[in-house]
Formats: structure tokens, sequence, C-alpha cells
């Protein structure tokens, strides 16, 4: 026993030892969807859009790389490979603590099915150990098995009898514990503690794996480039949560035989005990939606709807359509047992032309509707897979149609009928409202600058399936230096830039010339023929470096004009002034302006300062509104004389929308925050710290959202207040209300002292509903009330959440709604894809949504143009009665209105009956004006 203490005390303090490189920390950074985390022993790098694997194990000081395999993040490789549904799916990443101390990286993903895995890695500063904690969160209906796959192979490559196992098995179990060979394969139990360890004796570096609560370890060996190490759980029950740890110790260079069993007991008393717990929201499918004996034999069930709506397929399933129009619908198959077979639908020949299927499938960066696959599928138990219909009615009568289709998988089939009633209503096409989908300039939809043959006919097709969803707004967002080398100057015809860098004397600053931009005039001819003709463009802040390089020197001569001076001001109005002309020549109407993004308060003088040039140009200011902004009638004011464009985030439109149609009276009120401040330290935040001063638990009992307006004082004197997050805070006598209050404030004391070091008070003005009151908020007539949502990687979201932004912007009588994001330079924030060869487009559960939700806005719209507002409003309303229900929601600290039960599909249904149903016999009535906000 002593002589196993000395040598473990020998091992301990060889793993502990810093090497000189000078690297004494951790740190945690990003660079686009790599994460790279680093101390003194090691460097990991994550590809958290490659399944949040560990591509990357670079040992220190020798450099030598602990991982064999690694190609790119859509092939098997790497390390901490949470198998078969999560290998190359796309994790959302946030670095929790860059470091000193420690660096913590937080990876989260979600399956349709049901399946979602949080993973999180953490790094120490002074430990070559990686510490990975999990949860694994079954909300299939099947039990499910959290698998990890590595491909660890440290020292030396390829394998050799050099490399040496060691695995703690379990005897009882059949097969016993594996000690310094050089072959350990398939299966293994593993006794207490739960470790494996693979150890290269010619190099000295080794890979310790303990891990308590696996049920096994595996090894496959069939290749000595690329051996795996993997283990896994046991099976998660459906409707509960696998919380477990696993811990990494790395070693390098170590010359003697480590004691493998000494340091996994060690670290196992530092992971936390594998645990189950139940999965909040969960259902059990079985017996809400009484699954049949014959459908557990045939292997799956179907449905339709999504969330709350969610039922079995109706027989027959109804459809109301207007004449020539069509709409999706997605069928879903719920896996009870593994399936293999070829998925057909068979369609009547008279009805081949008016129903097309589709299957959805997922990739990287994608989640698309695609021709049914010739070749066969395996389906995995518990898993949900969907069947895309796209019925219409173009080419048939008004009247009631039975269609019957059957779905085959394999031998297995099920009659699907559909009962489609085609009414005597044609679609005017008169818009209600403008849309925006977001996309990078018409570049990036036309695969390029260059105005060429082929980019016209790629921005056609595009704007084709653009304009099918609503959107008009030609989103005109450019790096300037591609539009610029295509500018002549109208006079002579000569190129702008060439005569900025050859003959800059020639651009008299006091009196710059008119321009030609008719280069553009194929893709403008496209626009206007597919109706995108609403045009907005984009300005930085006028205190942006930017301006220098991509339109200053450019333009008119290197360092004439000096970015953020009067000059600089002249040059870019100026150009703005004539890129407008251009447009309004073209017959395009719009014009307007966004001006940087979300801005908290004290980012207003900047959008002012920018809003004036844009105006001075020709254009109406805007920017997206919400936070604190959507929520601050003194903000809203200040912004007001110079916004003509009110673009509210989906979450604070409601509130924003309170402040001018209801009444308040506004008190002031002093309140100490008299609490324990806990220590904050999010992103790396220094000196920062929170408390609960809000809502019911907080320590003033005021409801956040009757603030109007706060100042935090801190012993008497007022703090600075920053409407953004505190996250990685460096800043001193700062307060943050981390976007729009809620119950937290964050703080940082001027000297960095802890706050009860401190007397802290926060004097408010509440507004308080009274009918005696007035809106707090008036803006101008001519002003537009628009709404805007979406999330990052918006292809993941769904058609019910999709469909509520059109529906929701016709009954707020918005002017429009932006959706983030159409097509956007960043492969993961897309709703579309595009084949390069040969155009074709591709398309998203979530565009689907907007697609179908503008059609049935334009329906609801034409309408109301003809019986008036009631009828709608009887149909779409804040009531338990209503068709389509109007309902509070909440997310994070946002609470809004959205379409309650847009995921069920007879109720969108009923709703687009009762609008064809009066559309049929109701005369035209007089047209309903536009409320003004």
């Amino acid at each position: 026993m002593l002589l196993e203490a000395v040598r473990f005390a020998i091992l301990l303090a060889a793993l502990l030892a810093l090497p000189a490189t000078g690297w004494t920390q951790v740190s945690v950074t990003a660079n686009g969807d790599r994460y790279t985390l680093e101390n003194a022993h090691c460097r990991l790098q994550v590809d958290a859009a490659g399944g949040a694997r560990v591509c990357s194990w670079i040992l220190k000081p020798s450099g030598r790389e602990l991982i064999a395999l690694w190609k790119d993040g859509q092939e098997i490789g790497g390390t901490l490979d949470d198998r078969a549904f999560f290998t190359a799916a796309r994790y959302d990443a946030a670095i929790m603590n860059p470091g000193p101390e420690e660096g913590i990286l937080r990876l989260e993903a979600r399956h349709p099915s049901g399946l979602a895995v949080l993973k999180t890695l953490t790094l120490h500063r002074d430990r070559p150990a990686l510490t990975v904690s999990y949860e694994f969160r079954n909300g299939t209906q099947t039990p499910q098995q959290l698998f990890i796959r590595n491909f660890f192979l440290p020292g030396d490559k390829p394998q050799t009898d050099d490399h040496r196992y060691w695995v703690n098995a379990d005897p009882a179990a059949g097969r016993e514990p594996v000690i310094d060979a050089a072959d350990a394969g398939e299966y293994y139990r593993p006794a207490r503690p739960e470790f494996a360890a693979l150890w290269h004796r010619a190099t000295g570096d080794g890979i310790l794996v303990c891990a308590p609560g696996a049920a096994q370890f595996y090894f496959w060996r069939a290749s000595r480039e690329f051996p795996t190490f993997e283990w896994l759980y046991p099976d998660v029950p459906p409707g509960r949560i696998l919380r477990t740890s696993v811990m990494l110790v790395a070693v390098a260079g170590q010359t003697t035989t480590p004691d493998w069993s000494a340091l996994a007991t060690t670290h196992a008393a530092e992971v936390p005990a594998t645990s189950l717990a139940p999965l909040p929201g969960w259902v059990d499918e079985a017996t809400r939606f009484g699954i049949t004996a014959a459908e557990r034999q045939r292997g799956f069930w179907l449905s339709l709807g999504e969330d709350e709506g969610r039922r079995r397929l109706p027989a027959p399933l109804p459809l109301d359509l207007p004449r020539n129009d069509d709409r999706y619908l997605p069928i879903v198959l719920n896996v009870l047992k593994e399936l293999r077979g070829t998925v057909r639908v068979q369609v009547p020949s008279q009805w081949q032309r008016q129903v097309q299927a589709q299957w959805q499938t997922t990739s990287n960066d994608r989640v698309e509707l695609r021709e049914l696959p010739s070749s066969p599928l395996t389906l995995k138990a518990g898993t949900r897979e969907t069947l895309w219909l796209r019925v219409g009615t173009h080419g048939k009568q008004p009247g009631q149609y039975r269609i019957p289709l059957r779905l085959s998988l394999g031998s297995a089939e099920v009659p699907i009928t559909l009962a489609l009633r085609v009414w005597p209503v044609t679609l005017t096409g008169k818009r209600p409202f403008h849309v925006r989908g977001y996309y990078s300039g018409p570049a990036s939809l036309a695969g390029g600058a260059t105005v060429t043959d082929a980019t016209t006919r790629r921005l056609d097709a595009v704007l084709k399936v653009y304009a099918a969803m609503g959107g008009d707004v030609l989103d005109w967002l450019w790096n300037w230096l591609e539009v610029l080398p295509h500018v002549k100057i109208a006079a002579t015809g000569e190129s702008l830039m060439e005569v900025a860098r050859t003959a800059p004397e020639r651009l008299d600053l006091a009196n710059l010339p008119r321009l030609d931009f008719s280069y553009y005039d194929p893709w403008l001819a496209v626009a206007k023929r597919h109706g995108v003709t609403h045009v907005e463009t984009y300005l930085d802040p006028l205190d942006s470096d930017r301006y220098q390089w991509i339109l200053l020197d450019p333009a008119v001569g290197k360092e004439r004009v000096k970015a953020g001076t009067p000059e600089a001001t002249r040059v870019i109005t100026w150009f703005f002034r004539e890129w407008r002309r251009y447009f309004a020549a073209k017959g395009f109407t719009g014009f307007f302006c966004k001006i940087s993004d979300e801005i908290s308060p004290e980012h207003i003088p900047a959008y002012l300062a920018a809003a004036r040039v844009a105006r001075a140009a020709g254009w109406r200011p805007f920017t997206t509104v919400t936070g604190m902004v959507a929520r601050t009638a003194q903000d809203i004011e200040a912004m007001n004389p110079l916004c003509d464009q009110w673009q509210l985030g989906f979450g604070s439109k409601d509130e924003f929308l309170g402040l001018l149609r209801k009444r308040f009276r506004v008190v002031q009120e002093t309140h100490p925050l008299a609490g324990e401040w806990g220590h904050y330290t999010n992103g790396g935040a220094q000196e920062t710290w929170a408390l609960r001063a809000f809502g019911r638990e907080g320590v003033t009992r005021v409801d956040p959202h009757s603030i109007e307006r706060l100042e935090v004082l801190e012993d008497g004197r007022p703090l600075a207040l920053s409407g953004g997050s505190p996250w990685g805070n460096t800043t001193r006598g700062t307060a943050f209300t981390s976007g729009s209050l809620g119950d937290w404030l964050y703080l940082s004391p001027t000297d960095g002292a802890n706050p009860a070091t401190h007397r802290y008070e926060v004097r408010l003005t509440l507004r308080r509903e009274s009918p005696q009151g007035k809106p707090l908020v008036t803006l101008e007539p001519t002003d537009q009330l628009w709404c805007y949502g979406g999330g990052s990687s918006p292809y993941r979201g769904s058609y019910a959440n999709a469909w509520a932004y059109p529906a929701m912007t016709l009954f707020h009588r918005f002017h429009g709604y932006g959706q983030w994001a159409f097509y956007w330079w960043q492969p993961s924030e897309r709703i579309i894809w595009i084949d390069e060869q040969t155009n074709a487009i591709t398309v998203s559960p979530p565009y689907c949504g907007y697609r179908d939700g503008w059609r049935d806005a334009l329906l609801m719209h034409q309408w109301i143009a003809r019986a008036g507002r009631k009828a709608y409003d009887r149909v779409v309303a804040a009531s338990p009665k209503a068709i389509l229900r109007v309902e509070p929601r909440s997310a994070e600290v946002y609470h809004f209105t959205t379409i309650g039960n847009a995921g069920d599909f007879l109720a969108l249904n009923a709703a687009r009956r009762a609008a064809l149903a009066g559309l049929a016999a109701a005369p035209k009535a007089t047209p309903t004006a536009r409320r003004q906000p």
C-alpha cells in the first residue's frame, strides 16, 4: 500500500506540474463555430456545428495530438460523439466562463424526435482534466441510450503493441479486468470505480476516462488507424432526464506506468453521481392518443399538428381552399419500433398535379423538404418522421372532393383520405402588409456580387420563392466595396472608383457628381417582376471606422475625408441620396434605412445622429426595437422625431402597444436594495453582482413591467445604466437591466468592492393603469408599426410559430413584419437552400409556415375588405371561444400575445373555412381603414 501511495503521489505531482509554456491560466475563445479551450496542459478545439465534438486535443509541451480521426463535422471522428442522433448535429454554444480559473463551454442540441442533449465542458486552470457534464433528455416514447464514441489514440499513430489498455471490468459480468494489455475488444461491464485508460508507453501520453454510472465500455479495434474508445449508459426511460458526468484526464510524457486505479479512485470522488429525473411536460402518448394493437404491430401511427394541437390524423382530413391555391400538410409518422422500408405515397392519377408528397430530412444546418427517397429508410423506435403533402386546387372546379391516398412503409400500408373543398373564391392578391425576410443583400441570393446571366437566373429563382411567402422588401444590405467598382459618374460614364484612385482632385467635395448605378438594372428588373419593390438599406453609426475603407476612400480618394468628421457625413449623405435616386427612377418605393440593431437606451444618441444623415439623404430611418427601449416611453419619445418605422421585437410588441393605447398615471418611488448580492461571473464578468430586485420574490416587490424608468444610486450617487447584458462585464460603476428588465438587477460597484460595503437604492418612475390617465406615447401619423422575430438557426423553427407571424401582423394591423432570416450569409441562418447547379430551391418547415401564413393573411384581408372587421374579429380573437385564440405567452423576460393554437391544423382550416364562406356569401362592404398607430 505504501508503494502504491508513493507511485500515485509521483503521478499526481507530474499531472499538476505546470510546464514552462507561459500559459498559466485557462481560456475559452470562439472563432465561428469552433471553440478553443486551453490551459498549460492542453489545447482542445470543439466544433459546435459538427456534433459539439472535440476535433483536436493537443498535449503540451509536446504538441502531440490525442485524437486519431477528424475530417470534418459531417463525418465520424473526434471525441464526445453523442452517437446516433447527434453525431453531426449543430449545437447551440455559449461560453459560460472564459477563464482564467476555469473555462466552461455550454453546448445544447435538440432532435425532432423529442431527444435533447445538454453537455457542459469544464477545463480547469491547473489540471490536465476535462470534466463533461451531461443532461440527456428523453422526450420520445421509447427508451433511449446515451452512447459516447471517441477516437482516442495517444502517442504515435497508427496503433501498435506500445498502446496499452486498462479496463476496470467486473468479473461477475463474465470478463476479467484489462491491465496493461495491448488488446481490449467489444463490451465490458465496469466495476466501481468505472474507468478505462489507454496509454502509449513509448511517448508516455495517455487518457483516463472516469465515467461513474456507465453501464459498459466498448472498444472497436478493426482499424489500427482509427480504433474507438466508447462508453454507454443504461437505457433512459421515456419522459426522464439522465444527469451524468465524466472526467477525462490526459497524461503527457509519463515515463513510468501510471497507476490508473489510484487516479480513477481520486477523480471518481469529484464526479457527481448519475441520476434520473422527470422530464417536465412529457406526456405518455399511448394513453393520450390511444395507440392500438394494430398500430403497434404495424410499427407506427399518424398524427397531425404541433404541441397542444397535436392529434391523431383525422379520417378524413379536411382542407378548405380557394381556387388556384394550395397549402402544406405535415403528417407525422410516430415510430413505435425500428422499421426499415421504402416510403411511398400512392396518389390517384387525376390528382397527381394537385398533390405532391415530400419527406422531411435533417442534415448539417438544414431541415428541408425533399423528394421521397427511392432507397429504403431505417426509422428508429421513438422517433418522429414527417411526410409533407402539398395539396392544391389548380385546375379544379369549386366543389367537394374525396382524395384517397395510400402511405406505405415497406410492407405496411395505411390509408389517408383528404376531404378537399374548393370554394368559389379567388384571391385578389391585394397586399395587407409588407414582408422583409432578412438576407444579406441581393448578392447572397444571386450567388455573387457580379451581374451575369447566371447570377441573374439564380436571383430570379430565389425571389420567386421569396415573393411566394409575401416577401416584397428589397433588402439592399451590402458591402459597398462590392458595389463601388460598378458605379459610374453619370456625366462622363467613367468609373467612380478609378477616378477616386487616379485623379481624386476631380471629385469636388463641395459639389459631388450624379452617379450611375445602371449596372444593376438586370437585377432590379427581376425584383420588379416578382413584386419585390419596397427598398430598405442599412447605415452604420457614424462613428464606425468601417466608413473609411468601405466607402470614403474608394468613393472620393484615399484619406481625403476622415471618418467621423462633418466632411465624411456629407460624402455619406451624397452617396445614399444618389442610391435612393436610382431606385426611385426605377419605380421602387419604401426607402427605409435601418440603423444598427436592437439598440439599448445608451445608444439612442448614436442612432439619432445616423438617422439625421439618412433623413437628409431621403431615406426613412428606423431600427429594430426591443428590450428597454420598447417598453420605456421616454426612450420612444426621444427616438420618435427620427424613427419612421418601429420594427418591434415579437416579444416586445405588446408592451409597446400598451404605451400607445392604454391610459396610465405616473408615480415616483425610491426603494432600498437591501438584500444579499450574489457574485455574477457568467462570460467571465469581473466584480459584477446580481440581486433579485423586482417581482414577487424581489426585495422591492415592484412588478418590473410597471417600471417606466429607473436609476440605481450608490451611496446617493447615480450609477451609469446599461440596457445590455452583464455577460463578460469589465466596466465599473454601472448597473445593467440585461435587455428588457426582469426580476434581476446587475451592477458592478464603482470601486469593484462587494456591494455590502455600499448603500444601494433604486429610484423608480412607475406607471399605473388608470381611466384618468393618458397614453404615454403618441407616434407621428406617418410612422409605420412592424414586428419581427425568428431566432438563430431559423431552419429549426416550426411551421406553427412561423404561421403565427403573418397572422399576428394582420391581427395587430401592422404595416409589415421582418423574418429572421430568409437567406443570410451564414449557412446556419437560412430557411431555404439553392442547388448551385440547377437553381432548384428546397424549403424548410418554417418557410412553409411563413408561406401558408401569408396566403391565409391574404384571404383574411380580402374577407375584411368584403365583410368588415367584425366577422374576422369573431374568428381571431383574445377569447376562448374564438376559432384562433390570441393568447398570452412568456419567454425569458418577455410577455407577448400570439396565436395560441396555431399548431392545431384543424383550427387553422376552420378559420380558413369561415373566411371562404364569408367571401362566398358576403356583398362588398366599405373598406376598413387602417388604425393609425
